[in-house]
């Protein structure tokens, strides 16, 4: 099955268990993709799975946030020029200046289109 290989991976930082379903219906066919459900998991996935984009939920498991996540990726050399997508369901207009200030390339309220989501990766994709 080399076809894989050739898809981008693509980590998905989401603490709901319907959501994250949701996520793979919309992309599997197009990305590979890895999970965090906190900001733990999210670190050793990025590690583990090297991911081109980062969709990221603002809220998360076990006390802290993507804010948190995303503050590590800027910080962290490797991982810098990842881009990350907010993907959450904080849609005030306040929320996507703390994520355009925290350092997110782009910010999608939930619930969010399949060909939305799609084409913002993949515009994102380096």
């Amino acid at each position: 099955m080399t076809e894989s290989k050739t898809k981008p991976m693509i980590l998905v930082v989401e603490d709901d268990i319907l959501n994250r379903k949701l996520m793979t219906f919309y992309l599997r066919e197009k990305f590979e993709l890895c999970y965090g459900a906190s900001v733990a998991e999210a670190k050793e996935s990025l590690i583990q799975n090297n991911p081109k984009v980062i969709l990221l939920d603002l809220s998360l498991l076990e006390g802290e946030n993507g804010l948190d996540l995303c503050d590590y990726v800027q910080k962290t050399e490797k991982y810098k020029d990842i881009p990350i997508i907010a993907v959450t369901a904080h849609a005030f207009s306040k929320d996507r200046q703390i994520c355009e200030e925290a350092g997110c390339a782009a910010y999608l309220s939930k619930p969010v289109k399949q060909n939305e989501l799609i084409q913002m990766i993949e515009k994102h994709l380096k």
